[in-house]
């Protein structure tokens, strides 16, 4: 889980990309451009200041929505919310692993 400036951080880079941070409306859009690769859907947006928010149909992955944060020499994924982890991401224990 992000802390509260790391929250605030990614919802900013959300309403400055959206113009709005919505989680709804984000997750409608990213289904809608999702395109197929290997078997299953993906999509891709990227915000500034390195951080990616995507979408992917694969229920082996352990999200699908989930948030992509590059930094330097760090990079770590996270769900988008808590109820966005899949039964895989569960029995991984990643339940806590989530940014809104």
């Amino acid at each position: 889980m992000l802390s509260k400036e790391g929250q605030k951080i990614v919802r900013a880079e959300l309403t400055k990309k959206f113009g709005h941070c919505y989680l709804n409306l984000i997750r409608k859009h990213l289904k809608e451009n999702a395109v197929n690769e290997y078997g299953s859907s993906t999509s891709e947006v990227k915000l500034d200041n390195g951080v990616l928010v995507c979408y992917t149909s694969n229920p082996n992955h352990f999200a699908t929505f989930y948030v992509k944060l590059q930094l330097v020499g760090v990079a770590s994924t996270l769900a988008l919310t808590q109820r966005d982890i899949t039964k895989a991401g569960n029995q991984r224990g990643c339940e806590k692993h989530f940014a809104l």
